[in-house]
């Protein structure tokens, strides 16, 4: 995994981090960052650039970005890269 796409994705942690991975199978690898910080609501709309970025840059090297967050319990970013875009690497 490029670190600086790792560095993305651990950049706006909160108070206790972990990052799972890379865990790579059949269908490719996955990446999970996870934190246990105030959390947010991923519907609402927001000034910032930092998730539809990650999410745009995702969709560009055709892979998955799922974000899970809750006001109160923290945040989980999981970036799925399939295995032909693994094998290409």
């Amino acid at each position: 995994m490029d670190l600086r796409l790792a560095q993305v994705l651990a950049g706006p942690l909160g108070p206790t981090e972990a990052v799972e991975g890379p865990l790579q199978g059949d269908e490719g690898l996955t990446v999970a960052v996870t934190d246990d910080g105030k959390g947010f609501d991923p519907a609402s709309s927001s000034t910032g650039l930092g998730i539809g970025d990650m999410r745009e840059r995702a969709t560009w090297c055709g892979c998955g970005l799922d974000v899970r967050s809750r006001p109160g319990e923290g945040t989980e970013i999981r970036l799925s890269v399939p295995a032909t875009a693994a094998k290409a690497s």
